[in-house]
């Protein structure tokens, strides 16, 4: 059954959002109090490598105005910063991490004209989540990330995609810890709701005409190294 197109506002209505500036707010604020009377304040680094757990998602083609299943590869990277406060066996840990993203995307060529698509480009991000962890031993920890993704910008080909801006959205990060002495590892996974599509493009970019939207879900194998 054909499927009406949507329309270029629904399309971007996400990127409207409100940046979440009491996220920062709050960040800097741990950061900048390193000793609290009823707790202990840990700051440090933070880098992880990351890969998509999906390798093929059903999104909508707008030049054959019908769903189609897609082979998905996306992997990625990031480093940042963080602070912890940390009271009893609970605690709360502000990020501010700088993402990069390589998104590979092959529609069926025999339904698609693939020339015409962008399906390869990079995204980059500015992410913030908050960790809430719960220490089950002096080693391990697990916790819930509420996350907040701001600025997400695509290039193709050093070319900026303006139809692939996001102002912000919500994720959330599942997972858990381990630290030893001043080093920490964590495994974590990064859910999001967002739907997958292609569209034409408001301009062509180098000979292309549409682009792919597409938001994965991606396992982090994340080092950190307390400084504080």
């Amino acid at each position: 059954m054909k499927k009406t197109a949507k329309s270029k506002g629904d399309i971007n209505n996400h990127k409207r959002a409100n940046h979440p500036g009491w996220i920062m707010a709050l960040f800097f604020v741990f950061m900048t109090h390193t000793h609290l009377g009823y707790g202990q304040v840990k700051a440090g680094v933070r880098t992880s490598y990351m890969i998509d757990t999906i390798n093929n998602i059903n999104m909508e083609l707008a030049s054959i105005d019908n769903d189609l299943n897609v082979y998905v590869a996306r992997k990625g990277y990031n480093v940042g910063v963080f602070t912890a406060f940390e009271m009893g066996r609970f605690s709360v840990r502000p990020e501010l991490l700088y993402t990069v993203i390589e998104q590979n995307f092959r529609p069926p060529y025999i339904l698609v004209r693939i020339q015409n698509v962008i399906t390869n480009f990079t995204s980059t991000q500015w992410e913030t989540p908050i960790l809430l962890g719960y220490q089950l031993s002096d080693y391990l920890q697990i916790f819930a990330a509420p996350k907040w993704v701001v600025n997400q910008k695509s290039t193709y080909q050093n070319v900026r995609i303006p139809d692939l801006d996001r102002a912000a959205s919500m994720e959330l990060d599942l997972g858990f810890s381990i630290q030893m002495g001043a080093l920490g590892l964590d495994i974590r996974y990064s859910h999001t709701s967002a739907s997958s599509g292609a569209y034409f493009l408001q301009d062509p970019i180098e000979g292309k005409n549409q682009y792919i939207q597409s938001q994965g879900k991606y396992l982090h194998v994340g080092l950190s190294l307390f400084l504080l």
